[in-house]
C-alpha cells in the first residue's frame, strides 16, 4: 500500500530513476524499494518513467535526411561575404 509522503520533495529522484532503469546496486535497490513503498509520488514517478521508456522503444527508427544540410568552408565563406546588395550598400 502506497501512502502519501509530505517529504517527497526531499527524496532522491535519481534513485527512483535508477530503479526504473534497473541500474542500481543491491543496497541502492533496497533503499529505492523502501522509498517506493512509503511514497505514492515516487511510485507514480517510477511507473511513468517505465512507461516513457517503453513508449520510446516503440517509436520508429529515425528517417535519414533527404540531403546533407551542413555547409562546407567555401559555402560558409560565400555566405559570410553577403549578397551583391550588401556589397553595394556597405559604404552606407
Amino acid at each position: 500500500m502506497h501512502l502519501s509522503n509530505p517529504d517527497h520533495a526531499n527524496h532522491e529522484l535519481k534513485l527512483i530513476a535508477g530503479h526504473a532503469a534497473g541500474d542500481l546496486t543491491d543496497s541502492e535497490r533496497i533503499r529505492a524499494d523502501t522509498l517506493l513503498q512509503s511514497c505514492t509520488a515516487c511510485a507514480d514517478l517510477r511507473r511513468d518513467l517505465i512507461a516513457i521508456a517503453a513508449a520510446t522503444r516503440a517509436l520508429p527508427a529515425t528517417a535519414t535526411a533527404p540531403r546533407d544540410f551542413r555547409l562546407d568552408a567555401a559555402q560558409a565563406a560565400r555566405l559570410r561575404r553577403g549578397s551583391w546588395l550588401r556589397t553595394l550598400l556597405r559604404p552606407f
